[in-house]
């Protein structure tokens, strides 16, 4: 199972951010009033006083918000304000105490570390703006404080080379102490973000196939995409969409395929569509045309019935179950789940290839077939509750035959497949008696030519709308093993 990491994640994220910038600008508070009662003494009290208000500021709201007991997403509002009109406020102060920026050995430029914590910490990209400015008139105010020579605590002019020296160790302090702050505030930040990026990869890679996750990460063009067409229906105004039928055909999309991924975009999100060569993949996913794969559509038998009056928690807590059984097998026969609907599971063997995966194509039928008569053992001995008898059927459809795949809308978008072989698989599960797997002549052939040890017992002719009759097999497991002589001349 997945952990959703999203916003909470994101608020931690920043909170542990602001710890470290917090504790490093605070031990650095603290160093520079153990340095300046060094160099300069008692005389002069605000030159080691004012780094010292930094950290007991910080303590006192730290207490102030733990006493309110607010959520972390205050505590990461307030507390990083608190924090970045200090870092700010302080330096200055300090800086046009002294003598200026130069006298004061550049301690001023502890005040970039306020539009830095903004920028790690908030999403508002106006936050950390508003920071800079006010640092960049901080730098300009402090400047020219030294040119006029205003300051009100230390009399650099009757001391300057006590000062100069003073002014080296301070200049030296502050550039490393801004450097390391800043670098580790950037590492924390960056490591932060990349465990959220791996989490969330995950959990892409749980909905959708990994090779079209990946397709979707690398493609530039997804969050524009989804944007203008969330847009686009909010407004209203339908926006046309224009293919690049040419470029599809290059990459052996047929015409009349695309046409039919075209039209289901279309009717998905209301849009016009019209022919133009500028057109671009669809949600960032670029169409693709799998010549051959193997559906599998697998559906609950009497699941109305059986759960009628059951309360909802233990109806998901029952099917949650069963769908794991089979998603197990589904690991060890490596199929592409696609997705469950309702108490109906889909997967298919074969999509990889098209990502440049051609190992996903090897015994496609086999694995398929095998797959779903696993299934069925797998469930067979599962109740659907403790005060029935009754006990989970399965029934199995399975088809081997052409289809493409892509992504439509932008409302939770999902990868899909389309094409007659996907419905013709989907036929032959509402065909199927309880326990059986059903599979087209396609999907037999294939897997007697695969060598699968596998019977196959012809039920006639179904009636497939749309298709007319088309003969169906139902898939047993051999009673004596098949060698691939016999298998082949049997085909």
């Amino acid at each position: 199972m997945f952990r959703i990491a999203g916003a909470q994640k994101l608020i931690t994220i920043s909170l542990h951010s602001l710890w470290v910038i917090t504790a490093a600008c605070s031990a650095c508070a603290l160093m520079w009033t153990a340095l300046a009662l060094g160099l300069v003494g008692m005389n002069n009290p605000l030159v080691f006083a004012i780094p010292l208000a930094y950290p007991l500021s910080m303590l006192v709201a730290v207490a102030a918000f733990r006493a309110f007991a607010l959520d972390h997403e205050r505590v990461v509002h307030w507390l990083s304000l608190a924090h970045e009109i200090l870092v700010l406020v302080l330096p200055t102060t300090l800086s046009w105490a002294i003598g200026g920026t130069c006298k004061s050995g550049n301690v001023i430029l502890w005040g970039s570390i306020s539009p830095v914590s903004a920028l790690l910490v908030h999403k508002d990209p106006a936050r950390p703006k508003i920071f800079f400015a006010a640092f960049v008139a901080a730098v300009g105010f402090t400047t020219i404080a030294e040119i006029l020579e205003v300051n009100f605590v230390y009399d650099t002019s009757r001391t300057d080379l006590r000062w100069s020296a003073i002014s080296h160790v301070l200049n030296f302090f502050t550039n490393i102490g801004v450097t390391v702050v800043v670098i580790g505030a950037l590492a924390i930040k960056t490591v932060g973000q990349q465990k959220l990026l791996k989490a969330n990869m995950s959990i892409l890679r749980s909905i959708m196939p990994k090779a079209v996750v990946d397709e979707l990460i690398n493609s530039s063009m997804l969050s524009t995409e989804l944007k203008s067409r969330e847009k686009a229906v909010a407004t209203k105004h339908t926006r046309k969409v224009q293919p690049d039928t040419s470029a599809f055909i290059a990459h052996g999309l047929s015409s009349r395929s695309l046409q039919k991924l075209r039209e289901g975009a279309a009717e998905a999100n209301n849009l016009v569509v019209t022919e133009d060569p500028n057109y671009e993949p669809i949600n960032g996913v670029r169409p693709r045309e799998h010549s051959l794969s193997t559906i599998i559509f697998m559906d609950l038998v009497g699941f109305s019935r059986e759960t009628i009056g059951m309360p909802p928690p233990a109806v998901l807590k029952i099917t949650d179950a069963i769908f794991v059984a089979i998603e197990q097998v589904a690991r060890t026969h490596k199929i592409t789940k696609l997705r469950t609907i309702g108490d109906c599971w889909l997967g298919a063997v074969g999509l990889g290839e098209a990502f440049g995966d051609s190992s996903d194509s090897e015994q496609q039928a086999t694995r398929a077939l095998k797959f779903g008569l696993e299934c069925l053992e797998a469930v067979k001995n599962k109740m659907w509750h403790s005060d029935s008898n009754a006990k989970v059927q399965m029934r199995v459809g399975i088809n081997s035959g052409g289809c493409f795949s892509g992504v439509v809308g932008f409302m939770q978008p999902q990868y899909d497949l389309y094409g007659a072989a996907v419905n013709l698989a989907a036929r032959f599960e509402q065909a199927a008696q309880p326990g059986t797997v059903l599979c087209s002549d396609q999907t037999r052939m294939m897997a007697v030519m695969e060598g699968a040890e596998l019977d196959f017992e012809s039920i006639g002719n179904i009636n497939v709308k749309n298709m007319g009759m088309v003969e169906a097999f139902i898939a047993k497991r051999a009673i004596a093993p098949k060698n691939n002589n016999t298998a082949q001349n049997h085909v």
